[in-house]
């Protein structure tokens, strides 16, 4: 479940491993489903028929995680993270890009490239463009607008 996150940090002593073939089991949970999106078609497959465990190491290189961290940073870390993003990055910007990346994974690049095209349009037109120039040329960090909770992407 934990690769269905949209970005996945781990400790560096981590280790990953398929067991559901060993049990008896398909690939659940979705595994079938991400795992050849994160690595490839046939590492997926060898991820689950051998059920061999993997380094953290092994899964930043393979692209199963995104972050390592020291296991007793692993949480400051991640919040750090999220901090980052909630005083650097616009929430709508970041709702329209998540939407945009997972609704381009089954549209071919000219088709995506317009979807993007209408978006950013839209987008230059909200307050948090304005914001965000404005913040750029007084050196300053931006105020973004928050998400409401009618707020849909």
């Amino acid at each position: 479940l934990a690769l269905m996150s949209d970005i996945r940090m781990a400790a560096r002593d981590a280790a990953l491993i398929t067991v559901f073939l060993k049990r008896g089991l398909i690939a659940e949970h979705g595994s079938s489903w991400i795992l050849p999106r994160l690595v490839g078609t046939g590492r997926a497959l060898d991820l689950l028929w051998a059920s061999d465990k993997v380094s953290a190491e092994e899964a930043l290189s393979l692209g199963l995680v995104d972050r390592l961290s020291e296991p007793e940073n692993l949480l400051s870390d991640a919040l750090e993270y999220i901090e980052k993003l909630a005083v650097t990055s616009a929430p709508a910007a970041i709702a329209e890009t998540k939407r945009l990346v997972y609704s381009h994974l089954g549209k071919g690049y000219r088709e995506a490239l317009i979807e993007a095209n209408v978006s950013q349009n839209a987008f230059v037109a909200r307050p948090d463009a304005k914001e965000g120039a404005q913040a750029l040329i007084e050196k300053r960090m931006p105020k973004f607008e928050r998400l409401g909770k009618d707020d849909i992407f």
